[in-house]
């Protein structure tokens, strides 16, 4: 689901919620608040259903056109808040084109004796509000809202709070991005409004004249018996972008019932718009622009689910050595096979991100570079890679991190095996190697045997166990570490 539908239902005293996000072929909106009813078109014109996507933190929401829609909102104790709370998201089209003046965007109906509330559209680019008395009596007219609204992306929320004889009414919006939320307010003297019945958009007091708010953009509906914070879904209005990779995927894991475990989240790139989709691609998605390691880990839970674990770049950086074997002593078991190969090798990469733009990084010189053999480099190793940073700013270090990562310019170790069972190990060694996990640092020292004579320091990557009646044998996969020793 979308960040902003996922978010909504855990509102405070939520009444009512209709997200509006129906494909194409839909005919009404349904309820997404359990036994609440559909907003029905009231209209011979129709909605333009899923047609404008605009608002990442949704699926693709209707534009209304010429068609009123509306619906009951579900019963419930007006006398313990004394409030009533609507709020939408709404797009304008650029400069109002085909709104008309004096249209009703939204207007909300109840059994107080300031029974209509209705927020309309100016040709200022502005909103107001009005009230109604049961006798479909004008008794407020507020000022134009000192917002402008035209082509934004905005949240609206219209207040009404009873306070003693008296209404107060607030209209605010907040702005995809926005560092503030604006609002106007104002006071109805002598009037109340207990329950909140019924809603509907793009209508007239009489659905006549036809309505006329045009491709304007409705979606995310929700009424409430409380006033809460236009901030208490912000984040997700604005599809948590700026989230920390790694507190994304916890809070989607937390979300999904699914355990994470891991340390160091928040000190993880920060990443762009979270879109619809389902858990592993978005968990494989922050893993992949923080470009850390994601893995099913070797903890269980009290139930023996599977519990994912995730270990961020950072944390692999300018470790201590968790295992550190001498070849020459016997302690690495054969096959021990150094490959001096280019199949790691990437020295022009592309790093494109989501909705912005790309950063192409270029090893240019040297004997991994993209120069050919003959002038001293290997040649081009051209690759891309996809990313969801938050800022275009940020593909430089995404695009030189590959760079670095394909550019090594040391023997690869494909992988080397430990046999536990080998009597050159110590009790200490055994133990290390059963400890160590994915992206661990391990060494080998006294690899002159096969030409290395620099020591060798590797990740591991992933490993394979055997066990047998007579022996206990491990496999780690590993990559080199030298771009990770930042020190």
């Amino acid at each position: 689901q979308s960040a902003l539908r996922r978010a909504i239902p855990g509102a405070t005293d939520l009444i009512a919620y209709w997200p509006m996000e129906e494909g194409d072929a839909a005919s009404r909106f349904e309820s997404a608040v359990l036994g609440g009813t559909a907003l029905e078109v009231q209209s011979d014109a129709q909605p333009n259903f899923a047609a404008n996507s605009e608002f990442r933190c949704s699926g693709p929401l209707p534009t209304l056109g010429n068609s009123v829609v509306g619906g009951l909102i579900p019963h419930y104790d007006a006398t313990i808040n004394g409030q009533t709370q609507l709020r939408f998201v709404m797009r304008v089209p650029d400069s109002g084109s085909g709104v008309a003046t004096n249209s009703v965007v939204a207007r909300v109906w109840g059994t107080g004796t300031a029974r209509l509330w209705q927020i309309l559209y100016q040709t200022t680019g502005t909103l107001t509000v009005e009230a109604y008395d049961r006798s479909v009596n004008n008794i407020l007219v507020s000022g134009a809202a000192p917002f402008a609204v035209d082509g934004k992306l905005l949240r609206v929320s219209l207040e009404l709070d009873q306070s003693g004889a008296d209404v107060d009414w607030r209209i605010s919006v907040y702005e995809v991005g926005a560092a503030a939320v604006a609002t106007q307010s104002g006071t109805l003297a002598g009037y109340t409004i207990k329950q909140a019945t019924f809603l509907d958009f793009n209508a007239s007091a009489e659905f006549t004249p036809p309505a006329a708010i045009g491709s304007t953009v409705i979606g995310h509906v929700t009424v409430q018996s409380s006033i809460t914070s236009m901030s208490d879904v912000m984040d997700e209005f604005n599809a948590n972008v700026g989230e920390a990779a790694g507190l994304r995927m916890r809070r989607l894991c937390a979300e999904n019932l699914v355990p994470l475990i891991g340390y160091g989240f928040d000190d993880t790139v920060t990443m762009g718009a979270q879109r619809v989709d389902e858990l592993l691609p978005l968990l494989r998605e922050s893993a992949d622009t923080d470009q850390g390691s994601l893995y099913e880990s070797r903890a269980v839970t009290l139930a023996s689910a599977p519990v994912l674990e995730y270990r961020t770049r950072a944390s692999a950086y300018a470790q201590t050595s968790m295992l550190t074997l001498d070849l020459a002593a016997g302690q690495v078991a054969v096959p021990w096979e150094p490959v001096d190969d280019d199949s790691l090798v990437r020295n022009d990469v592309t790093a494109k991100r989501r909705d912005g733009s790309s950063y192409r990084a270029v090893q240019e010189t040297g004997p991994l570079s993209v120069l050919p053999a003959v002038e001293g480099g290997t040649g081009r190793y051209d690759t891309s890679y996809d990313v969801n940073t938050e800022f275009d700013s940020q593909l430089q270090d995404a695009a030189g991190w590959q760079l670095a990562l394909g550019t090594v310019d040391e023997y690869r170790i494909p992988g080397f095996t430990v046999n536990l069972a080998n009597s050159n190990l110590t009790d200490a060694l055994r133990r290390a190697a059963l400890d160590v996990s994915v992206d661990d640092l391990v060494a080998i020292t006294n690899a002159q045997s096969s030409r290395i004579y620099d020591g060798v320091r590797q990740l591991v990557r992933g490993y394979q166990e055997t066990i047998s009646s007579t022996e206990h044998v491990l496999t780690f996969n590993t990559s080199a570490e030298a771009p990770y020793d930042v020190t």
